[in-house]
Formats: C-alpha cells, sequence, structure tokens
C-alpha cells in the first residue's frame, strides 16, 4: 500500500515542541475513558466537520447520507465535530 504520510497530532506538537513522546502520550486518561462516552453496544462515529468549504456538506446532504446509513446499519449513531 505504500507508505503512510499520516501523522497523529501529538507528534506534530512534540516535534514542534522538541519534546520526545512517550507510548502513554497517545492514550487518553483511565478515568477519561471510564466516564466520558456513556454509550453501550455498537455505534457508528460520524465527524461533521471539515476543514475546509469544499469539504463540508449542506444539512439536505446530512441528513440523506445519515439516512442510508441508518437504513444499512442496527446501532447507534453518534455525531461528534462542528461544522
Amino acid at each position: 500500500h505504500g507508505a503512510h504520510n499520516r501523522f497523529h497530532l501529538a507528534e506534530i506538537f512534540g516535534t514542534v515542541m522538541k519534546v520526545d513522546l512517550a507510548e502513554e502520550d497517545f492514550r487518553p486518561p483511565k478515568s477519561y475513558i471510564a466516564r466520558s462516552f456513556p454509550f453501550e453496544g455498537s455505534y457508528v462515529v460520524v465527524h461533521v466537520g471539515a476543514s475546509e468549504a469544499h469539504k463540508r456538506l449542506h444539512s439536505v446532504q446530512w441528513v440523506d447520507l445519515l439516512g442510508r446509513l441508518l437504513q444499512r446499519y442496527r446501532g447507534k449513531v453518534v455525531l461528534i465535530g462542528s461544522s
């Protein structure tokens, strides 16, 4: 598949600040995991934000996309991000 060109945001910040990151720097605190996401069972997370205008969807497009998703997937859908 070739070389990967993705970087974790923490890696970029660490490089800029000249900090060596440890493996635990990439994990959320255990207390955060335990109380911040109260959903049980299967779910799909959809990030609705976009960094550039041409990548954004209009509300009608979101309704269509989420409707099609819910027809195919019988679980919970969680929307995150900002639009």
